[in-house]
């Protein structure tokens, strides 16, 4: 039996952020493709939470002024 999965929505709501924030950070973050959809398991929720606990860069790098399509502001 394969693990229940999470959409996107609620993945960011798991880990306390927005969804646009957890599409923009999809390469670091562990997930699956189920065709064109992204889908998280409760393991992927702990393996992210561990990563960040030992490491505060993607924290750090989210505290940064930016616009909507990521660009840092002057």
């Amino acid at each position: 039996m394969s693990p229940a999965t999470m959409t996107p929505a609620e993945f960011a709501e798991r880990i306390g952020m927005k969804e646009s924030w957890v599409r923009l950070h999809i390469k670091e973050i562990p997930h699956r493709r189920m065709g064109r959809f992204l889908r998280f398991t409760d393991a992927d929720v702990e393996k992210f939470l561990e990563s960040t606990a030992e490491s505060d860069s993607i924290v750090q790098r989210t505290s940064r002024s930016t616009t909507a399509v990521g660009r840092r502001r002057p």
